[in-house]
């Protein structure tokens, strides 16, 4: 077997593997701060009594390291100890200037501003893995999480429209936007430096004419679009003509372009000054602009913020150009000579990352802070707006709202107010790094979540696996069920483009080299990230592409840069070059030029490439055979012998597996942490299992499984499992629950105390008032011990979790004067196999323990070997996992000689050079039947079995369902205070929930009275007075009479004789009650008989 990797390599590859986080979050501090406050507008304050203006502006940013009070350095295990954040210091640098008095230099500085672990500004960054276990980190932590609150928390990735791309859109929800509108728009998301981003739609209406949407706070705005067209330059209605029109004689475009700007002849807007006067009058309130600027003034900052931000502060004729070539392609698509897009496929699609969204957010909170500030001074009426210390006190006061927008994000996944990103959601944008296994670990990253407003849809057609997705998204790792094709992972091999943008000067140079232009009427348009720069001629258009391919095979142009070329036919006939970040990128093997070059999900469709390396005879090939797997899936040995659904299923339950997460257990502090004691590496594993440290960190045990219908206790997916196997320590696991106590929170004044006047008050805690280390609790065991230090008041804690367990560690944390503020105490539950938990092996086949069947029992082989699990053989055939045999065979093969090493990579065997018959002389060579069957004799009698069974090594996982976890029962308890049913939820001592199923099942075997047991004794049974004459029990009334007794008489029929007592479910009175409130009564009958 191959020795593990050096840890320096893995951590290289890690931080590979990461760098869709760690990258973007590296700009969003450097470059990503340093250019926010060029785009954070200026705030303005004017009071109608007065001429002057006070103007607040930030200048500069600038975020620490993060450190305590004494400069001394906080590394991230202390932060999740103490259950704080791990940030530096935002030092925010404002100049305030009032009417002509000089400006006022001033800086506020907002703390707690999460910063990425092992990012440039982490100080494990560099580190190498000794220095990072001697501050008790991971040995190859690579970071791209934030700890917040105490919590490893990640960004996740999520899925946007592409940027600065023109879609061609056909929706039934346009239709409903306005009279006349139809189904038809043309769509831009336009993406400024500082990560904000607008929508532009342009929409067809039946007459003719067409409108230009500007969404501002949530709201819709319609404006013409000659009207726009006319605020940015001026221009008459002939030259919007003939740009729309390219002078071309099709009556179709000319009779729509003519409607449309005879309807803004008729507004009466025929000149830029009057577009401009009336965008200004119109848009005063929605954009909330300053009560001094005037209507051109307005018009400006709605043409700058809200229409094409990208372009804004380049001339104001590439929004026109832009706004053109939108009615182009939108005319196109009301002609039927382009289709419309699909916003479901890859090539449609970018990722927002961690760093562009922790960067949006931190300019939402500095603009929400200034707005918030300029409230302030406007109603504080006696502060003067030239008395800069006050508005110092103001702005000091008012900047801790940043740190709260923050913390908000990281510990509710929300973003709070009115978000600049577009999005469509606006909660769960941060999860729990949970650290399960460190598969489910890694898997987080990678991890693409298509979007919350996705989940409610009905229609299926946004999750189905298109192949535009081929390389870029993995399609077997996808959860099934409610989020399948929602949550989605990134193939092993793409890459997201993080960072500033390069190579647009490059392509630009090339692209005029070989005939481009400025931009006229006609050719091929040229557009690079949403600017169009001039055209091509139609002749010159893929000699143009392919020169610009060739200078970035050689390095002349970035790699990251990815060009399209549209051809005619469907679509609008043009070339598109992309530089911006966001973008979903991966390597293929140029065939000509025997290089790797990277490829975008847009380029992809207009290319053939061959799907394995070996096809040469393909323009491209791809590098290896799993680089459209993720890396959970292309963990699965022989996968390709699989049915689909079970590899489905093997990525989940790897990440449910009971595994060794961290080596660094001492200090973590998660909630809740599962372990195997005694795991294994495979030894059948495939050739991407030894990256990223996976060996590491296994998940497993290899057993030896024999394929046999044996004893009846291995029906349906149950399996035996060897008793010594489990003795010896099979499976063995345990889980840990961390809990974290202040001493302030339990009791104010408290300390953590079990001493008064020098002498131990209770024996089960220690002199310090916490528990021993190794101490066995159980539910009601003393924890530990709080005492108010003013009133000598105590307060004990206790354990309250149903199951015994030990005191692991206690974790504490002190102030400067060495007193104990807080402590974390973690609790070990052991858990050995017991029947009912789950295991499974890596090819989706789960089963549950049914028996520990004793060794001396268990069937065993001519040399004495005796299996340790027994399955049985029916769990082959209708699922088709074949590459478990495969893996069965190669684990005895493995097995008997550790210097053989068996490649379990799928995609690598064919029906030239097929796997049983290559692993079978394997096995012959060893001594092993051909097929991996073993000639086994019973424990019980001696006797051989009559027919051969199939035994080799498998490896087996743990899951983390256990009964232990999952058992409750109960006779009474806790019930819903409106049904009286039992409530749900183990927790909360609820019952076990019997549906219709379960009463079918039941009444099959005759056991009625136990049904009368759950659904009535048990349940929400109750004795009810019925009256036997109007059938009804919501009218009959129990009254006491003068002489002690009770009597029952009906207020319906005013009978008192007629009155009998029923037991029913108490659900059924509430039924009865819900139907009279509808002026409906049911009417009940009793048989004589059974009174």
């Amino acid at each position: 077997m191959e020795a593990p990797r050096p840890a320096e390599e893995q951590a290289k590859d890690l931080c590979e593997f990461l760098a869709p986080h760690l990258e973007s979050f590296n700009w969003a501090v450097t470059s990503g701060l340093k250019n926010l406050p060029k785009w954070l507008l200026m705030q303005e304050l004017k009071r109608s009594d007065e001429d002057s203006i006070l103007k607040i502006k930030v200048t500069n940013l600038d975020l620490s390291r993060p450190h305590n009070d004494r400069a001394q350095p906080i590394y991230p295990y202390q932060c999740r100890l103490g259950g704080t954040t791990y940030g530096g210091v935002l030092k925010v640098d404002l100049d305030v200037k009032y009417g002509d008095l000089p400006t006022h230099k001033t800086s506020v500085f907002c703390e707690n501003i999460p910063i990425m672990v092992n990012s440039c500004l982490c100080h494990l960054n560099g580190m190498s893995p000794s220095d990072k276990t001697a501050i008790l980190e991971e040995e190859t932590e690579s970071g791209g999480y934030f700890v917040a609150g105490g919590y490893d928390k990640i960004l996740r990735l999520l899925i946007l429209n592409r940027q600065n791309y023109v879609f061609a859109l056909e929706r039934g929800s346009f239709g409903s936007r306005g009279n006349n509108f139809t189904n038809m728009a043309t769509s831009l998301r336009s993406v400024a430096p500082d990560c904000s981003s607008v929508t532009t739609n342009v929409h067809y209406l039946s007459t003719g004419n067409m409108m230009v949407l500007f969404p501002i706070q949530r709201r819709m705005f319609f404006v013409p679009l000659p009207v726009v067209l006319r605020a940015l330059i001026e221009c008459d209605d002939q030259s919007i003509y003939l740009s729309i029109t390219e002078g071309k004689n099709d009556t179709f475009v000319n009779d729509r372009v003519i409607a449309m700007l005879r309807y803004s002849a008729e507004m009466g807007l025929l000149t830029q000054a009057q577009a401009r006067d009336y965008l200004g009058a119109h848009f005063a309130r929605a954009v909330q602009a300053p009560s001094h600027f005037n209507n051109d003034m307005i018009c400006q900052l709605l043409l700058d913020r809200y229409l094409f931000p990208h372009l804004t502060g380049k001339s104001p004729t590439a929004k026109f150009n832009l706004l053109i070539f939108m009615a182009k392609r939108l005319l196109s698509l009301v002609k039927g000579d382009i289709r419309p897009d699909n916003m479901d496929a890859a090539c449609c699609h970018e990722l927002l990352t961690p760093g562009t969204l922790w960067l949006a957010v931190l300019s939402d909170a500095i603009s929400d802070f200034l707005r918030g500030s300029i409230f302030q001074i406007q109603r504080d009426e006696s502060l003067t707006l030239g008395d800069y210390a006050r508005i110092d006190s103001v702005l000091n006061k008012s900047c801790g709202s940043v740190e709260k927008k923050m913390r908000h994000l990281f510990s509710t996944g929300q973003i709070r107010g009115n978000s600049t990103l577009g999005l469509s959601q606006v909660d769960g944008l941060s999860i729990i790094a949970e650290r399960i296994n460190y598969m489910r670990y890694l898997a987080h990253f990678r991890s693409v979540h298509r979007g919350a407003f996705f989940t409610t849809m009905k229609t299926t057609a946004v999750r189905k696996l298109l192949p535009e997705s081929w390389g870029f998204m993995c399609p077997v790792h996808t959860p099934d069920g409610g989020l399948c094709g929602l949550l989605n992972h990134l193939a092993r091999n793409c890459k997201v483009v993080c960072g500033e943008p390069r190579g647009a000067e490059e392509a630009k140079k090339v692209l005029v080299q070989n005939g481009m232009v400025p931009f006229i009427t006609n050719g091929v348009p040229v557009i690079i990230d949403g600017e169009i720069l001039g055209t091509v001629p139609d002749t010159l258009a893929e000699h143009c592409v392919a020169s610009l391919k060739r200078e970035r095979l050689n390095g002349n142009v970035a790699e990251t840069v990815e060009i399209v070329s549209l051809p005619a036919g469907g679509f609008t006939r043009s070339i598109y070059v992309f530089t911006n970040q966001q973008r979903m990128m991966r390597p293929v093997m140029n065939n000509t030029a025997k290089k790797v070059e990277f490829i975008g999900p847009l380029e992809q469709i207009f290319m053939l490439i061959g799907a394995l390396p070996t096809d040469t005879d393909k323009p491209y090939c791809e590098i290896h055979q799993t680089s459209m797997l993720s890396l959970v899936a292309s963990l699965t040995p022989f996968s390709d012998f699989n049915q689909s659904p079970r590899n489905m299923y093997q990525c989940q339950m790897a990440k449910q597996t009971m595994g060794y997460p961290q080596h660094n257990e001492s200090t973590k502090t998660e909630s809740k942490t599962y372990h195997v004691h005694y795991p294994q590496r495979p030894i059948v594993r495939n050739s991407t299992q030894d990256s990223h440290g996976l060996l590491d960190f296994p998940l497993g045990t290899n057993a030896v499984v024999a394929v046999l219908s044996y004893t009846g206790y291995d029906m349906e997916d149950a399996l035996i499992l060897n008793k010594a196997s489990v003795e010896r320590g099979f499976g063995h696991g345990c889980i840990y629950k961390t809990h974290r106590y202040i001493a302030k929170e339990i009791e104010p004044n408290g300390i953590f105390t079990n001493i008064r006047d020098g002498q131990i008050i209770d024996n089960e805690l220690d002199k310090d008032g916490l528990p021993f280390v190794g101490a066995k609790v159980h539910a009601g065991s003393k924890i530990l011990r709080v005492e108010n230090t003013k009133d000598r008041k105590e307060r004990i804690m206790r354990y309250k979790d149903g199951e015994d367990g030990f005191v692991d560690k206690v974790i504490t944390t002190s102030d400067d004067s060495g007193k104990i503020t807080s402590v974390v105490i973690k609790f070990r539950m052991v858990r050995t196999p017991t029947i009912g938990d789950k295991f499974s092996s890596r090819h989706g086949q789960k089963g549950v323990f049914s028996f520990p069947w004793p060794e001396e029992n268990m069937p065993f082989t001519g040399t004495g070997m005796r299996p340790d699990v027994i399955i049985n053989p029916h769990a082959f055939p209708s699922r088709m996992t074949i590459g478990m045999l495969i893996e069965s065979m190669c684990g005895k093969v493995q097995a008997s000689d550790l210097c053989e090493s068996v490649d379990a990579t799928p995609f690598q065997y064919s029906e030239d050079f097929r796997a049983t018959e290559e692993i079978g002389k394997k096995l012959v060579e060893r001594g092993f039947n051909y097929y991996g069957n073993e000639v086994l004799y019973s424990g019980i009698t001696g006797e051989q079995f009559k027919a051969d069974i199939f035994l080799g090594v498998v490896y087996y996982q743990r899951l983390r369902h256990m009964v232990g976890d999952k058992y409750q029962v109960r006779a009474t308890g806790r019930i819903n205070n409106l049904t009286r049913q039992p409530l749900k939820g183990r927790k909360k001592g609820g019952g076990i929930r019997l549906g219709e199923m379960e009463r079918d099942g039941l009444l099959a075997q005759g056991v009625s009275f136990l049904l009368r047991d759950r659904f009535m004794w048990c349940s929400d049974g109750c004795t009810a007075h019925l009256c036997k004459k109007c059938g009804s029990f919501m009218f009959t009334q129990t009254k006491k009479e003068e002489n002690g007794f009770e009597e029952t008489s009906c207020n319906f029929c005013n009978s008192k004789d007629k009155i009998t007592t029923v037991y029913i479910p108490y659900v059924l009175k509430y039924l009865v009650a819900e139907f009279a409130a509808m002026n409906i009564r049911l009417k009940f009958e009793v048989d004589e008989d059974d009174e």
